[in-house]
């Protein structure tokens, strides 16, 4: 089985939910429930998707058909599934008329961290924090909205946060979908993308305190302080792993750079590259002064 014919698989024997549900559960060892399960371990040339770092999984749902069938690929260091972190995932809509592969976010996390409107704003700024920071895409990528078709469905909020929480993404048609080839060459280059972004990440072993850091830098954002940091969840956020070489480490701003010739002119730096500094460099320092605080 190659992408494509899992693809269509999917589209092909998926159940419709109607308003009122699905018409019947999942029954006992429904192979498409372990077909959608194993994820892209299954297709041909699984290797050259993988690799040594990612992993695969999906999912059907848990006894009850999901709405919103999914199947992940996950980087090892970063995200292990598709609660928390950020990976790539493959989205079928409800009306199974679309699937999108979509650079996306662990929905759970934001709903067990921020409570209301708060995890839906959240996840949709750090989206909009990625699309205009992340350059190695391709023409077949968007950062416009996906529609999963599923705002009928008011049981669940799965979708909607799949929705928001989507950063780029490359939408398919169920009566028009691309060669195995293509499908596969989005795949890695959308995993190239992925690449970039953990690079990026002000903390790649905490993804909490890196988005946490992006949250901090969007101008509409007001980090909670201290003990408002975890809304929701009893874990703290542990700082022992930053120092003060991290602050040391951080990018040092500086404003005007003059050049000892008389001759050359001031050359300003970049203002939007200064304030991402400034911003690093300030919350570092509010990382230490909330850890020393702690400590006395």
């Amino acid at each position: 089985m190659n992408l494509k014919e899992l693809i269509k698989y999917v589209f092909e024997h998926y159940p419709i939910r109607k308003p009122t549900g699905f018409n019947e559960r999942q029954g006992k060892g429904d192979p498409l429930v372990s077909i959608i399960k194993k994820g892209l371990t299954q297709i041909e040339n699984s290797e050259l998707v993988l690799g040594e770092r990612y992993s695969s999984k999906g999912s059907a749902g848990m006894g009850e058909w999901a709405t919103i069938p999914w199947i992940g690929l996950f980087d090892h260091e970063i995200s292990m599934s598709a609660k928390k972190g950020f990976d790539l995932v493959y989205l079928f809509s409800a009306d199974l008329k679309t699937v999108y592969l979509s650079l996306n976010q662990g929905w759970n996390f934001y709903q067990n961290k921020y409570s209301g409107k708060s995890a839906l704003e959240n996840i949709t700024k750090v989206s909009e924090y990625w699309r205009s920071r992340l350059t190695r895409t391709t023409d077949s990528m968007t950062g416009d909205s996906i529609d999963l078709h599923a705002s009928q469905f008011k049981n669940t909020k799965l979708p909607r946060g799949y929705e928001q929480g989507s950063i780029l993404n490359i939408e398919y048609r169920r009566d028009n979908l691309p060669d195995n080839v293509t499908l596969i060459s989005d795949l890695l280059a959308m995993r190239t993308v992925l690449e970039e972004l953990k690079r990026q990440l002000f903390s790649p072993d905490d993804l909490e305190i890196s988005i946490a850091y992006i949250l901090r830098s969007t101008k509409k954002c007001q980090l909670p302080v201290d003990s408002q940091l975890n809304t929701k969840s009893e874990k703290k956020i542990d700082y022992s792993s930053l120092t003060n070489m991290d602050l040391e480490k951080a990018p040092q701003p500086s404003g005007i750079l003059q050049d000892s010739n008389p001759g050359f002119l001031a050359r300003s730096r970049d203002y939007a590259e200064l304030q991402r500094d400034n911003t690093r460099v300030g919350f570092l320092g509010e990382i230490l002064v909330l850890k020393k605080k702690r400590n006395l």
